[in-house]
């Protein structure tokens, strides 16, 4: 399986795509998160506004992970966590590969330490994946999984602090048509940061 760092995005290719397809991919991405960054944006207000930009570029919104928060108080819920989709958009064919790169994600350990050392304030850590590919009906499939793991000081049950992660994003189809207007923008806006800003990694 390829993949690559985008920015802060973690990006796995699965099958079927062609080089121009996983350069779009990228360019999109990266766009996307330099939109989202230039806002201002934390938390899921970030990840709102950053799958906004995709679907000004063309990228049709399918199907969608459902809300589900997870209060964790063992490190083995955070192993064992799945995402729940909703909608139109199967991603079957997705689910391996964003289980792999969510398990090279340093999630675990993070949560772990939350867990054995709790912060005085607030704070949230947010990891996203994108897990990507082609269908046998030349589709392209980018399935956008934001995660976010917070920590906040409570009263409730014998509990000083919890811990929380949860999941938002989705499935969404490349229109190409779409693209083609808008690829010079995004190729000029990330001509100079992309150089700087992508990285292979190894899952």
């Amino acid at each position: 399986m390829d993949a690559i760092k985008v920015g802060a995005t973690w990006v796995s290719f699965v099958s079927g795509l062609s080089g121009e397809d996983k350069q779009d991919i990228q360019d999109c991405l990266l766009y996307a998160e330099m939109c989202a960054d230039s806002g201002g944006f934390e938390g899921f207000a970030w990840l709102s506004h950053y799958q906004s930009t995709l679907l000004t570029l063309g990228f049709n919104l399918q199907s969608y992970i459902v809300d589900r928060p997870l209060l964790v108080l063992d490190i083995r819920q955070v192993e064992e966590y799945a995402v729940e989709i909703s909608g139109v958009q199967s991603t079957q064919g997705l689910a391996q590969s964003l289980g792999e790169v969510f398990d090279a994600m340093p999630i675990r350990q993070d949560a772990l330490n939350y867990l054995r050392h709790p912060v005085e304030n607030a704070q949230t850590r947010h990891y996203q994946c994108v897990p990507c590919e082609k269908t046998r009906e030349g589709h392209v499939i980018v399935f956008v999984c934001g995660l976010a793991l917070s920590c906040q000081r409570v009263r409730a049950r014998g509990r000083t602090h919890d811990v929380y992660l949860n999941a938002k994003g989705g499935a969404f189809v490349l229109n190409r048509t779409i693209y083609a207007r808008h690829r010079a923008q995004v190729y000029e806006a990330i001509r100079q940061a992309a150089a700087h800003m992508i990285s292979v990694i190894d899952i």
